[in-house]
């Protein structure tokens, strides 16, 4: 995915919401302008690209003679949105939050963990104090045996956590479905005694 092109959004329930990449965040993240005059960053993994995308017919209190309502350019999507977000059409630094995030993603830990590193995640992941790493599968909507199913083994389970996934040298992996992503924080591997990290 690159600037300026077409995607789609299917975040809003099945509803598509069409716009164009404005720059990229990270690696896995970009800004996206959107024809409903919004500005939001987006997960690679939640949009498509539709470059054919064209426009729609706009039959809207006008069912006898429908407008074509085309495709508008990068330029005059910034321009709209500047009307509701001042900053969207002046090129800015990266916010304070940017900036945190991609720090937070150059300092990532990755697989393959070492037993001590697969030790302290999961005493992390299973410690109340803090937010584990979730499986997103854990609460699916759009499949609701997917759904049922984290819920049966999460709630046959006593010790652990809903959702939690599970450290291995491989990764952290969902106990009960296939989702796997390697990487972890690496505040996750210091313990109450900070001395301890590892």
């Amino acid at each position: 995915m690159k600037r300026n092109d077409i995607v789609g959004s299917k975040l809003g329930g099945g509803y598509m919401v069409f716009g164009r990449i404005i720059r990229r965040i990270d690696e896995t993240h970009v800004e996206v302008v959107d024809c409903g005059k919004h500005i939001t960053v987006y997960a690679d993994e939640d949009l498509e690209v539709h470059n054919d995308y064209k426009g729609y017919w706009d039959t809207w209190g006008r069912a006898d003679r429908p407008v074509f309502r085309r495709m508008p350019t990068l330029r005059k999507l910034k321009q709209t949105a500047s009307y509701y977000q001042e900053a969207a059409w002046k090129k800015r630094k990266p916010t304070i939050r940017e900036t945190e995030h991609r720090k937070s993603v150059a300092e990532r830990i990755h697989a393959p963990f070492t037993d001590k590193q697969v030790i302290r995640l999961n005493e992390y992941q299973e410690d109340g104090q803090y937010a584990p790493l979730t499986c997103p599968h854990t609460w699916d909507r759009e499949n609701d045996e997917r759904e049922k199913a984290h819920d049966a083994f999460f709630e046959a389970s006593e010790t652990r956590r809903r959702g939690a996934l599970e450290a291995t040298k491989e990764g952290m992996v969902c106990p009960v479905c296939t989702y796997r992503q390697n990487w972890a924080d690496p505040h996750m591997l210091i313990g109450k005694d900070t001395s301890k990290g590892f």
